[in-house]
C-alpha cells in the first residue's frame, strides 16, 4: 500500500509465506540503500526468489526501458498476471494460449506435451508492448530452446531423464532452495533417491511446479556428488538445510526444525 514503511513491508512479506526472516530482508534493504525506494503496487513474488531478488522488484516492478523480467520461479499463472498488471498481456489470453498446445510441434523439448509449465525461461525479454501473448510465448519457448543446449541434452540422457523429467527435477530445486549454493547440494539428494530407487519424497510431480532458473537446471545436470538421501530446513530457520544420508538423523532435524517454528509462531501471535 502506499506510504508502507521498509518493516511494515517485511511483515507483510513473512506474513504471506514469501520471506522467512523480517530482520535480513530489513538488513538487505538498508546495506543496498533500498529503504524509501519500495513503491506501492501488486507484485507477484514467490517463497523460491532470493530477497535481492525480491527487493528490486519491489523497487522496479517487471518492466524495463525495452521489454519485461520475469523472475525465478514462475508459474506460468504468475507470469500471465505480472505481465498483466504492467499492461503487456491480457492474463485469461495469455493462460488459454499457453494450454492450446499450439506450441507443442514446434519445440522438441516440449515432448509432446501441450504444457508450458516449467518451460517460460525466466530472464530479460526485449518486448514490445504491440506484441500478443502467442509472440511473448513464443520468444520465451525460443529462449529456453537456446539455453538448452546439445550439451544439456546429451548430459539430460547421461543421467536416464527426459527433458520433462529434467525440467521437473528442477522446479522442485528451484522451490526448495532458499540459498543458491544449496542448488547442487538439493539436485543431488534428488538424484541419489532416484538412483537408489527410494523416490522423490512425496512423489515425482506429475508436471513442473514451475519455471526453474538456468542455475536450478544446471544444478540437476551437473548436481554435486555425494550420498545424502535426506534434507530438511534447518532448526535456525535462516533457510538453510540440514543434509544426511541417516533416517534418524533426519527425523531428529525435522522435529528440531518444527519445535524451533512453533516457538516462533507463539512468540509472533503474542
Amino acid at each position: 500500500p502506499n506510504g508502507a514503511n521498509t518493516d511494515e513491508l517485511a511483515d507483510m512479506l513473512v506474513e504471506n509465506g514469501i520471506i522467512e526472516s523480517k530482520g535480513r530482508f530489513t538488513f538487505l534493504s538498508t546495506v543496498l540503500m533500498h529503504n524509501n525506494k519500495y513503491k506501492p503496487g501488486i507484485y507477484s513474488l514467490s517463497p523460491s526468489m532470493n530477497m535481492n531478488s525480491i527487493s528490486n522488484m519491489l523497487i522496479n516492478g517487471i518492466t524495463t526501458s525495452d521489454g519485461f523480467i520475469i523472475p525465478d520461479g514462475y508459474t506460468v499463472k504468475q507470469t500471465a498476471e505480472a505481465l498483466d498488471h504492467v499492461g503487456f498481456a491480457d492474463a485469461d489470453t495469455f493462460k488459454l494460449v499457453a494450454s492450446s498446445g499450439i506450441f507443442t510441434s514446434q519445440f522438441d523439448f516440449l515432448e509432446g506435451s501441450s504444457d508450458l509449465e516449467g518451460y517460460l525461461l525466466p530472464g530479460h525479454y526485449e518486448m514490445s508492448k504491440d506484441a500478443d501473448e502467442a509472440m511473448i510465448i513464443a520468444a520465451m519457448l525460443y529462449q529456453f530452446d537456446e539455453f538448452y543446449t546439445e550439451e544439456y541434452r546429451i548430459r539430460t540422457s547421461e543421467l536416464g531423464l527426459s527433458t520433462r523429467e529434467l525440467v521437473i527435477l528442477a522446479s522442485i530445486v528451484e522451490n526448495e532452495s532458499k540459498l543458491d549454493k544449496e542448488m547442487g547440494t538439493i539436485a543431488s539428494v534428488l538424484l541419489n533417491r532416484i538412483s537408489a530407487g527410494i523416490g522423490i519424497e512425496g512423489g515425482m510431480p506429475s508436471k513442473p511446479l514451475c519455471s526453474p532458473s538456468r542455475e536450478a537446471i544446471e544444478a540437476v545436470l551437473y548436481s554435486e556428488e555425494t550420498d545424502y538421501l535426506y534434507y530438511v530446513l534447518a532448526e535456525t530457520l535462516d533457510g538453510t538445510h540440514i543434509f544426511t544420508s541417516d533416517y534418524a538423523e533426519y527425523e531428529a532435524a525435522k522435529l528440531a526444525y518444527e519445535a524451533a517454528l512453533e516457538a516462533k509462531n507463539s512468540v509472533v501471535e503474542k
